[in-house]
């Protein structure tokens, strides 16, 4: 996902599965290349969302749960949106995962967990993202668990899982959700992408 230098815009969101509502195993590695630097490279910014060096907030990583941008009928562009994430983000300065849903103009639901993690441009890194739902035994359900493991070539795989849970009463709803990369201002060369069912 390399756009032209200098237009590493909004999300770039491309889909690598149809939607369904099973738990998914995600396993990638991406080189990360490039970010849009400042405010002045490319379109126009929207000043507010600059940090105190005046870059531009960037990241990347996977959407294992991607369910589009949900909106009014016959709104364009759509405003809201419905995911989970792990990614890395440079606002946080950090790698972490996210659920957030929010319904055209309304006011998004989200919640996030993130730590410190450095990335180097022109470098790999590994990726391996668990999502699942969590039912009751007659069906109904209840929330969503997300788990990640983040590192870079030349390191060892970590021991253990960063995990983050949906809140009870679901911040996303219950529905089918694609598999989908993100670079978000951002240039990445993601490689093979495997993608597995898991059953909790």
């Amino acid at each position: 996902m390399r756009p032209k230098p200098g237009f590493e815009d909004y999300d770039r969101v491309l889909a690598v599965t149809g939607a369904f509502s099973d738990g998914r195993r995600i396993e990638t590695d991406m080189v990360f290349r490039s970010f849009k630097r400042k405010a002045s490279d490319g379109p126009g910014f929207p000043k507010n969302l600059l940090n105190l060096t005046n870059d531009v907030p960037y990241g990347f990583g996977i959407l294992p749960m991607w369910g589009g941008r949900p909106d009014s009928q016959g709104i364009t562009p759509r405003r809201g949106w419905n995911f989970c994430i792990a990614w890395f983000y440079s606002r946080y300065k950090g790698v972490g995962m996210e659920f957030s849903y929010k319904q055209g103009d309304l006011s998004p639901k989200w919640i996030s967990t993130y730590r410190n993690f450095n990335v180097e441009e022109n470098r790999k890194y590994f990726l391996n993202v668990e999502c699942w739902p969590e039912r009751e035994e007659t069906g109904r359900h209840v929330l969503y668990r997300q788990r990640m493991k983040w590192w870079a070539e030349g390191e060892s795989e970590p021991d253990n899982w960063m995990e983050l849970d949906d809140i009870a009463g679901s911040t996303l709803p219950d529905g089918e959700y694609a598999v989908a990369l993100v670079a978000h201002r951002s240039q990445v060369d993601f490689g093979p992408v495997t993608v597995k069912p898991i059953k909790q």
